[in-house]
This record gives C-alpha cells, structure tokens and sequence, in this order.
C-alpha cells in the first residue's frame, strides 16, 4: 500500500455514491474482459434498487492515478448483508 501512495495512487470511500455511474463502466469492462455470463452484468436498475436497499449504507471503495479511476468496489456499512458485484480493476 505504502508503494502505491508513494506511486500517487488515491483510495476514496465515497459515501453518497456519486460516482456509482462510474464503478459501473469499471465494472463491466472487468466483467467483458474475463468473459462473464450475462448474470454478472447488472443493469442501472439494479445499482438503483441496491443502493434503495441499503438506505444509505452502499459505500464506493475507489482508487484514483493521476485523475483516472483505477479500480473500484463497493461495501455496505452496517445492517444485513446483501450481495454485490466484486472489485472492479480498470485496465487502460
């Protein structure tokens, strides 16, 4: 971790979410390069309906290099856990 910080790498927990849009195209393009099922894609309706579900507790865990996002998951905080899609790694 020290090496990457050291290298400019940024970690970000963002709580409100508002790049959710964002997660999602690292998400697929994760997703499209490993050649997943069509289950593992989710659709803008689904992130809606968890982010509802959570009420407030959908957490984005985001690394930034130089601007560009560079890998992205996301958690919940507190209350029952629901599933959700895996870390997400960028590739340029």
């Amino acid at each position: 971790i020290q090496g990457l910080l050291r290298r400019g790498f940024v970690a970000i927990i963002e709580e409100d979410c508002a790049r959710l849009a964002a997660f999602k195209e690292v998400y697929d393009q994760t997703m499209t390069r490993v050649g997943a099922a069509p289950g593992y894609f989710f659709s803008d309706a689904y992130y809606a309906g968890l982010r509802h579900a959570l009420d407030g507790r959908l957490r984005l865990c985001l690394v930034e290099h130089e601007g560009r996002l560079a890998c992205a998951g996301q958690k919940q905080s507190g209350g029952p856990a629901i599933a959700r899609p895996p870390l997400s790694l960028h590739r340029a």
